[in-house]
């Protein structure tokens, strides 16, 4: 891989590219942490303090795609919902060079208030790096509030 960072498994790319699409495109499904498949440990990699590891493999692939010539950042969008809405928020606010274009669906964006939401309390094992603290208590600097934090009037997206 491009990114030294990004370790998938010895026997895979650490993505799928499938050619040939109707429409002339490729598709490439990311194999990155936190995922199942290649079992329990790749999963639990990506939980609480290595919850960033996501978001570098998501970025790492993204950049391979570019340097090996598959795609070029204009043409490389990606689509995410629910917790890939916030992979793809992300995304948009800590990576917005290697993507031409980002549909974020469903976005789990507030880290300092999912746990509030209807199930976002089952998500705080895999989601939070820190305890939940109530609103407007003091909050910790963690990685996920501070991609929150990042969003920019003034930056072009």
């Amino acid at each position: 891989m491009a990114d030294s960072r990004f370790h998938a498994p010895p026997d895979t790319t650490g993505y799928w590219a499938g050619y040939g699409s109707p429409a002339g495109g490729t598709y490439v499904l990311a194999n990155i942490r936190g995922g199942g498949e290649y079992g329990p440990g790749w999963h639990t990699q990506a939980m609480r303090a290595g919850r960033h590891l996501v978001a570098e493999d998501f970025a790492a692939v993204a950049k391979d795609l570019v340097d090996r010539g598959i795609t070029t950042v204009p043409q490389l969008g990606a689509q995410g919902g629910s917790n890939g809405g916030l992979l793809m928020g992300i995304m948009l606010t800590k990576y917005p060079q290697l993507f031409g274009a980002l549909v974020c669906q469903v976005p789990l964006l507030d880290m300092r208030r999912f746990h509030l939401l209807l199930a976002g309390a089952s998500w705080i094992a895999s989601t939070a790096t820190q305890t939940i603290r109530p609103t407007g208590s003091s909050w910790p600097n963690t990685r996920l509030t501070k991609t929150f934090l990042r969003i920019s009037a003034t930056r072009p997206y």
